[in-house]
């Protein structure tokens, strides 16, 4: 049954069969109950599974964030969510994600960003244009199903660091901050942010900062210390603690932002959610749960819009983007040229012009010059690079047979090709582990996308428990991108010098997984074969994460 509008909660225990979303952020011990429940499944045909976003928080007085109050459209309208102002050269990509509300009651219908259209919605709801959230006045999302098209902008590297904040589209709420804000915060910011050379390379630095190692996620350490909630206080001692959770990391970057002058909000939603056993039209069920409400920033750029950062450590995916060339449509052509230094020109001198010891000393310094025959010393460098480079070539080779292997259906090449990467950096792959456990540790230990982690494998377990060997056509593509994001994620969450090495000098070509030189890690526990899918990290029961 409907039922008027009246506050939402966040966990379990709020109002009525289903969990609810508390988005003013004062959450105490509403999230430390130990009631953990799906309230949502998904899915989706975009590359990874989005974020799902309720509303979002701009006005903040010092005390508490506010959520946004906005005017509503009717989803019917053409124009209900409005246009992102892009930049001519902006690139966007549209997806659809099908969502089914499991338990769920709150007056937010949770979509992904940006949203463009939402259909199958029972009740009056309508779209609010400044967030691109869903809401209604007297319905509930209990036992809705409906689909969202998205459109998600894809700027480079490049472009994004060309990029100003700020514009015309941004409200005061999302610049302001209170006369008595603790230094602490602008000092840090400025300080972690010394070394950027453009404001997203800033937040970037700060989002890499949070996640870094020198904090760590806890729900007990802001009740323990007296700064469980989100003001400028609160923050202060986080930022001194360097423990608490995603309420604690979102308001900390949020506010350091602003300091930077650039525009910020705070936006509450779902988690990913984590991959299950079950298909539908071949596109893999996620799973969300009431402990992976969650509170993260973003900013805004004219030109793309509102950018979500990912500050919590061992929760979420960081934002990155990738430069030009990397990004399919957007890389440079043949004729392009490669952007960098310019080597200055040289200023030409006539002999005739110099008196004749000057002659005599150019004219002699050329003989010496033209005498020395540089290329057996290229040839010398040509044979050092080349040898050098042998390692690094070998391993493309077997990651571009992989890749291939696996878009034609190979789940073992897909899980192999993980394995390989986990072992060029260092992490143990003993034979003792089964994929779940290894999968699980990767997530928790080295920060991968718990997404794409999961649909590797999913791809590995179900060949690997079939009768069809180790082909599994209906999701290579799917497998094989997944794992070259978690890839990536392996290789960006080691130091410079380590990334190195394992590119340079790959240890995979001669060490192989499972092998006694692979590592000897404890068997973490045998899981049944059929059942459900692993956890990823760990996150508050029964509220945010």
């Amino acid at each position: 049954s409907r039922r008027s509008r009246r506050p939402a909660r966040a966990g379990g225990g709020g109002f009525g069969p289903g969990a609810g979303i508390d988005a003013t952020l004062q959450l105490g011990d509403d999230l430390r109950r130990p009631q953990d429940t799906v309230v949502i499944e998904l899915r989706t045909d975009a590359p990874a599974v989005p974020y799902l976003r309720a509303t979002t928080l701009s006005r903040f007085e010092g005390d508490v964030w506010e959520p946004d109050r906005s005017q509503t459209v009717a989803l019917t309208s053409d124009r209900a969510f409005g246009e992102i102002d892009l930049a001519d050269d902006i690139e966007t990509a549209e997806y659809t994600t099908k969502i089914d509300i499991v338990s769920l009651d709150t007056v937010w219908a949770p979509v992904p960003y940006p949203a463009q259209a939402v259909t199958g919605l029972d009740g009056l709801w309508g779209a609010v244009p400044y967030n691109r959230t869903v809401a209604t006045a007297s319905g509930t999302t209990q036992g809705q199903s409906y689909e969202v098209v998205y459109d998600p902008p894809r700027p480079s590297l490049e472009q994004m660091r060309a990029l100003v904040p700020g514009g015309d589209q941004v409200r005061d709420d999302t610049t302001q901050l209170p006369e008595d804000l603790p230094p602490i915060i602008g000092e840090t910011a400025a300080q972690v942010t010394a070394d950027a050379a453009t404001d997203y390379d800033k937040l970037i630095a700060l989002q890499r900062w949070f996640r870094g190692g020198e904090f760590t996620y806890s729900l007990e350490a802001p009740v323990e210390d007296g700064f469980d909630g989100s003001g400028a206080d609160a923050v202060a001692q986080f930022l001194d603690v360097k423990k608490g959770y995603c309420v604690h990391f979102a308001s900390a970057f949020a506010l350091m932002a602003r300091t930077l002058h650039i525009p910020s909000r705070i936006v509450v939603g779902y988690l990913p959610g984590e991959a299950t056993t079950e298909t539908v039209d071949g596109e893999t069920v996620y799973a969300v749960k009431s402990s992976q409400l969650h509170a993260w920033p973003e900013v805004y750029f004219e030109g793309v819009g509102w950018i979500s950062f990912e500050p919590t450590v061992s929760l979420g995916v960081p934002t990155t983007f990738s430069p030009a060339a990397a990004v399919p449509g957007q890389g440079q052509g043949a004729d392009t040229p490669t952007l960098g230094a310019t080597p200055a020109p040289t200023r030409s001198v006539d002999p005739n012009a110099l008196e004749p010891d000057q002659q005599r000393s150019a004219s002699g310094s050329g003989a010496t010059r033209s005498a020395i025959d540089p290329l057996p010393l290229f040839g010398v460098v040509a044979l050092v690079v080349f040898v050098l480079a042998l390692p690094l070539l070998a391993r493309e080779l077997r990651r571009r047979q992989q890749d291939a292997a696996a878009r034609r259906g190979d789940a073992a090449a897909a899980w192999q090709s993980v394995q390989d990467a986990a072992i060029d950096i260092g992490i143990e792959v003993p034979s003792s582990e089964t994929p779940r456990a290894f999968a699980q540790r990767l997530i928790a230990q080295h920060g991968v996308p718990a997404s794409d982690m999961n649909t590797v494998l999913i791809a590995i377990e179900r060949v690997s428990y079939s009768k069809a060997g180790t082909r599994s056509y209906w999701m290579g593509d799917a497998a094989a991108d997944a794992a070259a994001a978690v890839r990536a994620a392996l290789l960006a969450s080691v130091p410079p010098s380590r990334r190195i090495v394992a590119i340079l000098a790959p240890r995979s070509l001669v060490i192989r997984p499972g092998s006694v030189y692979a590592g000897t890690a404890p068997v973490q526990g045998r899981e049944p074969r059929q059942g459900r899918m692993f956890s990823g990290p760990p996150g508050p029961p029964g509220g945010f994460a």
